[in-house]
Parts: C-alpha cells; sequence; structure tokens
C-alpha cells in the first residue's frame, strides 16, 4: 500500500500531481510557448506561439459511444479525438489563426522563471 503526503515533497524524490495530460505535466507541455519563445535570445526570429489548454472532459463509455473519452477529452492519447482541437487543426491548415486559451496555472508557474 502507497500513500501520496504532499506536504513532505523534494524536488529529488518522489513524483508531484498536477496538471498535465495525464503521462506529461503542463510545465513540459507548455512552458516554453508560454513563457521562453517570448524572449529574443530563445526565438531570435521572434515567431508566434500560441498556446491553447483543452481541459477534459470525459463522456462515460454509454455516452461517448466508443472506449476512447469523447468528443471532448484532454487525456493523453484521447485528445485526438477532441472535436474542438480537430476544428482548431482545421482551421490552422486552412489558414486562420486560432486563439490561446490557458485553464492550468501555466501562466503561476512561467511567472516564477527569471533568466539571470
Amino acid at each position: 500500500r502507497f500513500s501520496i503526503d504532499k506536504d513532505t515533497f523534494t524536488p529529488n524524490a518522489g513524483f508531484v500531481l498536477g496538471d498535465g495530460d495525464y503521462s506529461c505535466p503542463v510545465v513540459s507541455l507548455g512552458f516554453m510557448c508560454r513563457k521562453g519563445w517570448s524572449d529574443e535570445t530563445r526565438n531570435p526570429a521572434r515567431i508566434p506561439c500560441t498556446v491553447k489548454e483543452y481541459k477534459d472532459k470525459k463522456s462515460s463509455l454509454i455516452a461517448a459511444g466508443s472506449i476512447r473519452g469523447g468528443p471532448a477529452s484532454g487525456d493523453h492519447v484521447d485528445i485526438l479525438g477532441n472535436e474542438e482541437l480537430l476544428g482548431d487543426i482545421l482551421k490552422l491548415v486552412s489558414g486562420t489563426s486560432v486563439d490561446g486559451r490557458i485553464v492550468s496555472d501555466l501562466d503561476t508557474m512561467a511567472e516564477r522563471w527569471k533568466d539571470e
């Protein structure tokens, strides 16, 4: 039997639960696009980068009609069937832009990064 004590977190051992897609933390998924590429040192061509997060809204097996997460899933692989994401991909490939959206604590995490 295992238990998680969130108060005794050390960055060198164990694991931390937080926002993400159930396999990768949000800091790895969107951090560089939100903060890193906005710096001319890392992005000298100033290529724009948009972050759009999709909140996970799972459906039941009966409602979704499949074993996947449903039309609004934000889960790791299930997001490939997310109808909003598919619509955004179609917009991008047809030359239309997509507005960003942050639903996690990504901005709070990005504010802590200070270049020295």
